[in-house]
């Protein structure tokens, strides 16, 4: 039982990679929800190192071609990905930033002090249901990944941001949030932390006024506490973390998240109007589509949704 509880604790910690990176990260003075009225939704440009210029003209007709077939193991398509995404395809970009994201996620969790993948039942239905699966999608990643490197793996955040550029939406929510490049000191170690820190901030802007639902998800956590790396970017502040409480509350019909437990009135009325300005300015007041999460078909290596591509725009 005490092998089981590590797995989950180490899992948890993945996703609380954030307190440290706070004490060491500046805070940000960005803010997508202020007092004036919201603009019209911009459109998110590759800089400098836009790869489209540079693709040779016999190449440029395959750049449409579909994607190769899903192998058993990624190092089956890793070379063919990689050509087309240096060559400028967005979507392959995509696909091989997610797919060594949950590599690299994977290695995290097998290199885990305590992890034993022999680890005894617990006696506890729920807990054994729940090890299961996450055992089952270890191994099954295990087999995509195998055969590859972990300098292959540290291309993963190159390729996603090449992808949030192209306002992929997956990619736009998984690369701003940090999440991919693992917990604590070693993820300000990765090779694209420092240019990760100067992009999400906009990237999240601009997936919240593209309409991308999960983005709101992003903004609220956010400015409510400071448990992932996006959320130590943003100074934490009750009005605004209220009023993408109200947005998330209207997009996805939580009720909990809709009334007022600790702000003036006037406070409370200033996150409603903002609220109500992102909400019909961004995503036409209408709900979120019924979908999984872009966070699920992104960097959780338990998450993943069968059967769905989530490299599209």
């Amino acid at each position: 039982m005490q092998i089981n509880k590590k797995i989950i604790f180490f899992i948890v910690a993945l996703l609380l990679c954030g307190i440290l990176i706070y004490v060491l990260l500046p805070s940000a003075k960005y803010d997508a929800s202020g007092d004036e009225p919201l603009q019209t939704p911009a459109v998110a440009v590759l800089p400098e190192e836009s790869h489209q210029a540079t693709v040779p003209q016999s190449e440029i007709a395959r750049l449409n071609e579909p994607l190769p077939t899903s192998e058993p193991n990624l190092a089956g398509v890793y070379d063919e990905l990689k050509r087309r995404a240096d060559a400028g395809n967005a979507k392959a970009a995509c696909r091989l930033g997610l797919e060594l994201i949950k590599c690299h996620e994977n290695k995290l969790i097998r290199d885990a002090d305590g992890f034993d993948i022999n680890a005894k039942k617990t006696g506890d239905p729920n807990v054994d249901e729940m090890m299961d699966k996450m055992l089952q999608a270890y191994l099954s990643t295990s087999k995509r990944c195998e055969n590859l490197d972990v300098s292959q793996f540290e291309q993963r955040t190159k390729y996603l941001r090449q992808a949030a550029y192209a306002n992929i939406p997956v990619a736009m929510i998984n690369y701003a949030s940090g999440l991919s490049f693992g917990k604590g000191i070693t993820a300000m170690r990765d090779p694209g932390f420092d240019q990760w820190r100067k992009d999400a901030e906009h990237i999240a802007n601009q997936a919240l006024r593209r309409g991308v639902p999960e983005a709101a998800d992003l903004y609220y956590s956010a400015y409510s506490d400071d448990l992932q790396p996006f959320h130590a970017l943003i100074t934490d502040d009750p009005v605004k973390a209220k009023a993408y409480g109200l947005l998330v509350a209207e997009l996805h019909g939580y009720p909990h998240l809709k009334g007022n437990n600790s702000l003036s009135d006037a406070d409370f009325r200033k996150a409603q109007l903002n609220s109500e300005a992102m909400y019909r300015n961004y995503f036409q007041s209408k709900a979120a589509p019924s979908r999984p999460s872009l966070f699920s078909l992104g960097i959780n290596p338990f998450l993943s949704e069968p059967g769905i591509e989530p490299c599209t725009n």
